[in-house]
């Protein structure tokens, strides 16, 4: 729970942090006692308050733990490494096409260590693997086994190493390190390639009765629409209106909203997007509903405001208050860096 703390509050005193817990100030001052020996975390002398001496500040040891996530999708491969902070160290992203068969297993390993190496990272610092991916097909015989290959490297590095499905992912990475900071009751929209998402609830990822709660493509008309409303819709609509781009990522890579095809995309798909943020509102009723995946700024910006002007019905009462609309705060691929906060999630920040 200290730990938790420091993550969202740091730097901050012995004396805050008792008073934001139902603890005694012996039992916290036993705790961080602990917590500092371990070396997970470390003071600094405060600021001068008044005449008093200032008291120390406590804050996470960067440095002493690093996890690494890997996010995997039908194109591209993406690694983030994050330090104990939540904040990211590194990122990089690799097409799927270059790893075409077992060979390629060895390139990348040797790739990983050799970027852990550049941040001098030892291997002991590492604490685990976090994996996101949405794959469903066997490779072919002979093929990269993009589904087995992050625990077998786990298994090679004698690190635990955990799974979830890129929209959780996404969602625990918005909860860790972005909205979720300060907000405990989100509503997650993943926009990238497909359209995903999750719930948070009390600051734990809510998974519903059956595993099925924020698989909001149950609530589009089908798997045509579900195209439509993602990245891959965006993707056909300047392709249709003449924009020479190949795929998704070559067209984050040079998106403006003055493109032709984008607004007209927004105008089509901005009444989906209007009835799930209702539906949203109107049954889970969260703090905030959060837009993110690797949707552009401006994009989700002006879907946001868009959607904001008529989120409440003609003729209907606002409500008292209503949930905030914010676009990600997660500074980075919102999957790949949730898939590293797996095991520092698991390990240290329950």
């Amino acid at each position: 729970m200290l730990l938790d703390l420091l993550r969202c509050h740091q730097p901050i005193t012995r004396a805050d942090i008792t008073d934001l817990t139902d603890l005694t100030q012996q039992s916290v001052h036993r705790i961080l006692e602990v917590l500092i020996a371990d070396g997970l975390v470390v003071t600094e002398r405060g600021k001068p308050n008044g005449r008093g001496k200032p008291s120390p500040l406590l804050q996470l040891n960067n440095a002493v733990r690093y996890s690494l996530g890997i996010a995997i999708d039908d194109d591209t491969m993406r690694i983030s490494v994050i330090n104990f902070s939540d904040i990211p160290v590194f990122e990089r992203s690799i097409a799927v096409a270059a790893l075409t068969d077992t060979h390629s297993w060895g390139a990348f390993v040797q790739m990983i260590e050799s970027m852990l190496g550049e941040l001098g990272i030892r291997r002991r610092q590492l604490c685990g693997i976090g994996a996101a991916n949405d794959i469903k097909c066997n490779p072919a015989e002979g093929g990269f086994d993009f589904v087995r290959f992050p625990q077998v490297l786990g298994d090679t590095w004698c690190v635990p190493v955990f799974a979830e499905s890129l929209a959780a992912a996404s969602t625990i990475g918005e909860s860790l390190s972005g909205v979720g900071k300060r907000l405990g009751n989100l509503a997650f929209i993943c926009l990238d390639k497909y359209v995903s998402g999750a719930l948070v609830s009390n600051g734990v990822l809510f998974r519903g009765s059956h595993e099925n709660a924020g698989n909001y493509r149950y609530l589009l008309s089908g798997v045509e629409e579900l195209d439509r409303v993602s990245l891959r819709g965006l993707h056909a609509a300047v392709q249709r209106n003449g924009v020479d781009v190949a795929n998704v990522e070559g067209l984050l890579d040079r998106f403006d909203m003055g493109l032709p095809g984008v607004l007209q995309w927004i105008n089509d798909v901005s009444d989906t997007y209007l009835h799930l943020f209702r539906a949203l509102f109107g049954i889970f009723d969260p703090d905030a509903i959060v837009l993110g995946g690797r949707v552009p700024q401006f994009l989700s910006a002006f879907l946001l405001q868009e959607i904001s002007r008529k989120l409440i019905p003609p003729g209907m009462i606002a409500p008292r208050a209503l949930p905030s609309l914010l676009q990600s705060e997660v500074a980075g691929d919102s999957a790949a860096i949730g898939s590293a906060l797996l095991p520092l999630k698991n390990l240290f920040f329950r």
